[in-house]
């Protein structure tokens, strides 16, 4: 939930999910809305079990990243991505509350290393896929 979280937060997931247009029942079944969807909607990964190198990993199936059957927006509610959000802007030097850190709830001091590892995953991630792309282009030309 963690990984789509931070997709959805930084909009980096490029779904095409929107709940502005989610009142078209054909849309929410095809999207997984209430029920999981016969083909993924997104992948998630790497996968954090076995990195690809298990064929009978029960979540990649030894392909290091995860399908995901469900809208993103099901799976990560509003008070999720708010955490991550909140995350982020520690970046900035902003806290979610007054004080230090030892002000903050420790529920978010608890999740903060699972969510900024996820962050930085995401990012990377993100760096390699464009640096792939670019590699592409580059031997197209």
């Amino acid at each position: 939930m963690v990984a789509v979280a931070v997709a959805l937060a930084g909009d980096s997931g490029g779904f095409q999910q929107t709940c502005l247009r989610c009142g078209d029942p054909a849309l929410r079944q095809e999207w997984g809305c209430d029920q999981p969807t016969d083909e993924p909607q997104f992948y998630i990964g790497p996968c954090i079990w076995c990195h690809g190198h298990d064929e009978q990993c029960t979540h990649c199936e030894g392909h290091n990243r995860i399908a995901v059957h469900r809208c993103p927006h099901s799976i990560a509610k509003r008070d999720l991505i708010d955490v991550v959000q909140s995350v982020a802007l520690v970046e900035q030097g902003i806290l979610p509350d007054a004080g230090a850190w030892m002000d903050q709830a420790t529920t978010w001091v608890q999740a903060f290393p699972i969510v900024s590892s996820e962050i930085q995953r995401t990012r990377a991630r993100m760096q390699e896929q464009a640096a792939q792309r670019a590699r592409k282009r580059q031997r197209r030309q």
